[in-house]
């Protein structure tokens, strides 16, 4: 049966019917004694609840460390035939990497941690153009009113921007804007996009991504909502405007990286192999016990809670795991050291609002607004 990908006008109204959501698990082959997780992902771009391809490889790609040569199959067995289509079904599927290695492969589970590949995938390589002219409208709802400038890459990640940006280089496919925006630092415009106050909220919250997908008029980037109630209302809206795809990437890991933690850290019962920094910040793949790799969790997840360590005792040493403008990192301390220092760090949010949005409001769309009028904001099939 030919399924096909769900397309979005940007002023068409919500659809009454929301979409069922279908799970699409995706799990690490390496573990034998074990059945481990990676992803829990949700497929809505079809009516059959399906996941487009590109975005299940693109994130797990990332969390393997740019590991864009693996692929998905739906056995363990490396040796299983591997997906080939457009459109993942609901199921489950193993995501393997080449080589055959004695241990498991290692995991990123901070973006602090990871930086943008040096050869950019086809679909995420902007094309040599330069934005014309600044936008005037919501490059989602197309709308004139209550906009705000929100970054790409958050305010918040400055010092993981400028160090992409230090010796890093591209092939001849580069692009030169992308490399224009990371030498002139987070403030560039190229780093900032348009968006209805309401959706920039949204967007801080990690409650949508844009992603690249193919559609009936080609190679489109849309939205990708991280939350149901978004579903009906934004999910595959096209975006408008020029905005260059390598930071839209780098948008795509900060947003998607947290998800990967509930999953693969928090339910481990055996050690589990992660990428992480050493004392010289230099990056490595340690082995860490099923109590280690669930302080590491409660560490990441406190990035956003204002506060950056976490500590847990081994062999009579204090493990802190220490989140940082550089990445999570691990520091052995004598039992004698004093852990009252106040480490915390400023909201990962670039937005100056501390109001919270809900989600169902965004979905239904801002009250202003009258469902008649052909402005009405909310978009959908």
């Amino acid at each position: 049966m030919h399924h096909e990908l769900i397309q979005r006008d940007c002023r068409a109204k919500p659809s009454k019917l929301a979409l069922l959501p279908r799970e699409i698990d995706i799990y690490h082959p390496g573990y034998e004694d074990e059945l481990v997780r990676l992803l829990a992902l949700s497929g809505y771009d079809s009516k059959e609840g399906d996941l487009w391809y590109g975005f299940a490889h693109t994130a797990c790609a990332i969390i393997s460390n740019n590991q864009f040569d693996g692929w998905l199959s739906t056995s363990r067995n490396p040796q299983s035939p591997r997906f080939s289509g457009e459109l993942l079904a609901p199921g489950d599927y193993w995501w393997h990497l080449p080589g055959d290695s004695a241990q498991p492969y290692a995991i990123i589970t901070d973006f602090r941690n990871w930086r943008l590949p040096q050869s950019i995938p086809e679909d995420w390589r902007s094309q040599a153009q330069v934005r014309e002219q600044a936008e005037t409208t919501c490059q989602v709802s197309q709308e004139y009113h209550t906009l705000n400038k929100a970054y790409i890459v958050p305010s918040s990640e400055t010092e993981w921007f400028d160090r992409c940006g230090l010796g890093f280089s591209y092939g001849s496919n580069a692009c030169n804007l992308h490399c224009t925006a990371l030498e002139q630092g987070i403030d560039n415009d190229n780093n900032l996009i348009l968006l209805r106050s309401d959706l920039h909220h949204a967007w801080d919250q990690r409650h949508f991504t844009f992603v690249p997908k193919r559609t009936k008029e080609g190679l489109r980037i849309v939205i990708h909502c991280w939350d149901e109630t978004m579903v009906t209302g934004y999910h595959n809206v096209p975006l408008q405007g020029f905005v260059g795809r390598e930071l839209l990437l780098a948008r795509f890991a900060w947003t998607m990286l947290p998800r990967a933690l509930e999953s693969f850290l928090k339910t481990a019962k055996v050690s589990r192999m992660i990428w992480t920094r050493d004392d010289h910040g230099k990056l490595i793949a340690r082995s860490e016990t099923a109590k280690q790799c669930l302080f590491i969790a409660n560490a990441l997840a406190s990035q956003t809670d204002g506060q950056s360590v976490m500590t847990s005792r081994r062999n009579g040493t204090e493990r802190s795991y220490r989140s940082t403008d550089s990445g999570l990192g691990l520091k052995e301390t004598d039992d004698d050291d004093d852990h009252d220092e106040d480490h915390s760090e400023d909201d990962d949010s670039d937005d100056d609002s501390q109001s919270e949005v809900d989600p169902e409001e965004l979905a239904r769309g801002r009250k202003r607004f009258r469902a008649g009028d052909d402005w009405y904001p909310v978009l959908g099939v």
